[in-house]
């Protein structure tokens, strides 16, 4: 199997098929399901300063949360998702917001043994209670026979108003089947022991030089997918001397790519000690994942994602858009802003968006979105933070800052400007 990313042939293990939308995956939802955002409001605009010392989600008290998530989507993504949710009603439901969650079950986090009591006097019961350890947080999910999603949310809130309370949201890749190439992607040429995690699908070895050591969090467990074998291939491009994390949390059903899996997923990635990690997905806000996402930027970890590709009608996804978060746009062969990436407020970099595979029977597939950009930006991100720690987040976000571009000509691009690629000479 071959990969070229900005025109550049990567050389991979295994082969595996043309690539295809993530969304078309066998159980999955369809390929044109809704990216759910929030109001431009409720977002503050990402610095590297800011890394490693993330606002808690919670400190600015519960009213902020609940404003922020009291925008609608848009009436296009809101049908888009209605039809999802009919077409697999014993899977899905839509929160009050529009967005899709797994039906009849919510998250709460760190829920303390009073609520949780109170709750169960008010005919609430769980489902499941996990201790996620390496975070230092406990995710219980509960259920209400006959209730919908929003209504358990705003009855525990009420049990528990100073507790992280959310329907169990889904997330989805960001990118798809496009066209066109860009120039070559620069790499820092470091030989170090690098390592870079990714949330995403299962992938399929991609460099023989580089170690992949997968985990699964979904049914079906590890499942190979085409996305998550392109992002791993971006991740572990020459030189290739490290090891790339994989945590699939997709599997092989429908119930997985959830807020649920993400922070088990988040937990694998601190048991791990991973520096880096790219989610290559985009969401809703939920704040049971921006408190984990939270936990591991004050820890000095950096987490890397796309901003969509919702185009200029976009408004902020998730988690790109919670703080402390690298969020990453797409741009082409010119170092120009793909027009279906999400025009929004927070955008630390840009980077190369369109990938290009060769499957087994020989043909080149191109695939093209913000999924494809922010992992540049990871692995660079990986070279220069060879642990977790605040300070020295911080410097590797600045230090690969000074080395971004602007255009020469035309509109300047948002955040530092454009990694990955060299600036075009006119």
């Amino acid at each position: 199997m071959s990969i070229v990313m900005a025109g550049v042939l990567i050389a991979g293990g295994m082969g595996f098929p043309a690539m295809v939308a993530l969304a078309q995956m066998r159980g999955g939802p369809p390929r044109d399901m809704p990216m759910p955002s929030l109001p431009r409001a409720a977002i503050e605009h990402g610095r590297a300063s800011e890394v490693g010392r993330p606002i808690d989600p919670w400190e600015r008290g519960l009213e902020r949360a609940e404003a922020a998530q009291a925008e609608r989507l848009s009436r296009n993504q809101r049908d888009k998702a209605e039809t999802t949710a009919k077409q697999y009603p014993e899977d899905y439901e839509l929160d009050r917001n529009g967005a899709l969650a797994i039906r009849g079950e919510v998250l709460a986090s760190d829920l303390p043994d009073r609520a949780l009591a109170a709750a169960q006097r008010a005919g609430f019961s769980v489902v499941r209670r996990e201790q996620v350890e390496d975070l230092g947080l406990t995710m219980t999910v509960l259920t209400h026979p006959g209730w919908s999603v929003t209504r358990m949310v705003d009855a525990l809130r009420r049990i528990a108003p100073d507790v992280a309370i959310e329907a169990d949201h889904l997330f989805f890749p960001s990118g798809a089947v496009g066209s066109g190439s860009v120039p070559g992607m620069p790499v820092r040429g470091q030989h170090g022991d690098w390592r870079v995690g990714m949330i995403d699908t299962g992938a399929e070895p991609v460099a023989r030089q580089a170690r992949l050591v997968q985990q699964g969090f979904a049914a079906g467990g590890v499942v190979p997918n085409d996305h998550g074998t392109a992002v791993a291939a971006i991740l572990a491009r020459t030189p290739a001397s490290g090891a790339v994390y994989v945590a699939d949390i997709f599997g092989n059903g429908r119930r997985g790519g959830t807020a649920e899996l993400m922070v088990r997923a988040l937990g694998w990635m601190a048991r791990q000690n991973v520096p880096v990690v790219n989610i290559g997905m985009v969401g809703p806000y939920n704040g049971v994942v921006a408190s984990a996402v939270s936990i591991l930027v004050r820890r000095g970890f950096l987490i890397v994602a796309p901003v969509g590709n919702d185009g200029s009608s976009a408004r902020p996804l998730y988690p790109a858009s919670l703080e402390g978060v690298i969020a990453v746009t797409g741009v082409d062969a010119r170092g120009v802003l793909l027009p279906e990436a999400s025009r929004v407020r927070k955008v630390d970099f840009a980077s190369p968006a369109i990938l290009s595979i060769r499957g087994v029977a020989g043909n080149m597939v191109q695939m093209r979105g913000t999924s494809f950009a922010s992992p540049v930006v990871a692995r660079q991100l990986a070279e220069l933070l060879p642990a977790p720690a605040p300070r020295a987040a911080r410097a590797a976000v600045e230090t690969l800052a000074r080395s971004a571009w602007q255009p020469k000509k035309g509109r300047s691009l948002p955040g530092h400007g454009v990694i990955g690629m060299p600036q075009p000479s006119h």
